[in-house]
């Protein structure tokens, strides 16, 4: 199985996704950390020097890349902006289970508001102000997803992980039935 795992910037994917790996037994992958191995830069740099536009049409050809290769167990970690656009939405959709990570956006500001390297939550604005935007603009797409899971509170990650087991197991149970 192919479970994806979705959510703003900060919303604690990478680090659950490394939990929830060890804990089935999976590979991991970071979709940010894969693009920049791959292409030799930061997100921020390709950001900085080639624009978001660019930057996006590296994300879904490594998404694609990655969902299009030979993996029959992997636990995936998207980037905060892979669900803007659709053809990646779809794409995940079609090849594994999509989770929704939604986090308090009060703790996601909390835990970015010492990085400086995120380029789309720099701004004007207050750091609280851009993840509110971005969700808005997102929101729609993190409908989309196989499980939603709502934190209102900083748990620890083991609790995540179970909780996403939990909502796993129990959504696999729930198509036997359909």
């Amino acid at each position: 199985m192919i479970i994806i795992l979705n959510g703003l910037s900060g919303c604690g994917k990478s680090s659950t996704g490394k939990a929830l790996a060890k804990a089935l037994n999976y590979p991991f992958i970071d979709l940010d950390k894969q693009i920049e191995n791959t292409f030799g830069s930061s997100i921020a740099d390709i950001f900085k020097n080639q624009g978001e536009n660019y930057f996006r049409n590296l994300e879904a050809e490594s998404l694609k890349e990655v969902l299009t290769s030979s993996h029959e167990n992997l636990v995936l970690s998207l980037g905060g902006g892979v669900f803007k656009n659709d053809n990646n939405v779809n794409l995940c959709l079609q090849s594994g289970l999509v989770v929704w990570l939604n986090m308090n956006l009060d703790i996601i500001a909390a835990r970015l508001k010492n990085y400086k390297n995120r380029p789309l939550l720099q701004g004007t604005t207050t750091l609280k102000e851009n993840l509110e935007i971005l969700m808005k603009q997102r929101y729609s797409n993190y409908m989309k997803s196989h499980i939603k899971l709502d934190f209102d509170k900083n748990y620890p990650i083991s609790h995540v992980v179970k909780t996403i087991i939990i909502e796993i197991n129990t959504y696999n149970a729930g198509k036997l039935y359909e």
